[in-house]
């Protein structure tokens, strides 16, 4: 039974060392808040309106987002809080308003996600909901 507990706690630290640790980092803007989340190689990504914000989905091995210290330097209150889904894995961005969201890929590894405070500013294919995983 240790013996298999033993395993056990080395297959998962294994798998844990394996997740990837994403940068995440914010700024206000004029207007608006820019993300500007930093990837280890080009994201295959999709980003989509949740209940009260923004979900970022990524596809591939899972990630682990650096958000602890994002928030701290914006003085704006449309980002709420930044988490990460525990069964889906996702960046979950919580808004305070309807704003409108743009997003691009710059340099092939980040992604720069735009929020701005209003909702007529934003592209409308982040306007739709994501589809379950």
């Amino acid at each position: 039974m240790l013996r298999a507990l033993f395993v056990l706690v080395l297959l998962t630290g294994g798998a844990l060392a394996q997740t990837d640790r994403v940068s995440v980092t914010a700024a206000d803007q004029a207007g608006y808040t820019r993300l500007v989340v930093g990837f280890p190689t080009a994201p295959d990504w999709s980003l989509g309106q949740t209940d009260g914000g923004l979900a970022l989905r990524i596809a591939g091995p899972p990630l682990r987002y650096d958000v602890q210290d994002t928030l701290h330097s914006l003085t704006s209150d449309r980002i709420t809080a930044l988490s990460q889904g525990p069964a889906t894995g996702d960046l979950l961005i919580a808004l305070s308003c309807a704003c409108g969201v743009q997003a691009f890929v710059l340099a092939a590894r980040f992604l720069v996600i735009d929020i701005h405070q209003s909702a007529d500013a934003g592209d409308p294919r982040f306007e739709r909901a994501l589809p379950e995983p």
